[in-house]
């Protein structure tokens, strides 16, 4: 299989998704889009998560997933996954941090909850 922005060219990928008999068949006959994931990140190891059936999405590592019509942006890095919509950001570090981003932000947490903002109020 191949990419849009595969450096090394055409690899196999493996696949979480049953591709037997005529259903693989078809898939490759009409060169049906996927859904793409990388393993531990790695570009040069591509996980087919699903069959496409709407425009293409970019899924290259650091290339923004955007689903269509939704205004939602998912970006994963090597540092973790971030979701954007709007003036309003969620990053998901793999060490457990999480940053929130946005113009009004009400949190709660069973640890340290640690505020920063141009006004807070805590009640």
């Amino acid at each position: 299989m191949d990419f849009e922005g595969n450096p090394t060219g055409p690899s196999v990928a493996l696949s979480t998704v049953p591709l037997e008999g005529s259903l693989q068949d078809e898939a490759l006959t009409v060169r049906q889009r996927v859904k793409l994931r990388f393993h531990d990140g790695d570009i040069r190891r591509p996980v087919i998560i699903g069959l496409s059936q709407d425009e293409p999405e970019r899924t290259a590592p650091g290339s923004p997933l955007t689903p269509s019509g939704t205004g939602l942006e998912v970006q994963e890095d090597a540092d973790g996954v971030t979701l954007r919509v709007g003036k309003s950001s969620i990053k998901l570090l793999r060490d457990g941090k999480i940053i929130i981003k946005g113009t009004y932000i009400e949190t709660c947490a069973e640890g340290l909850n640690r505020i920063k903002g141009g006004t807070v109020d805590i009640g």
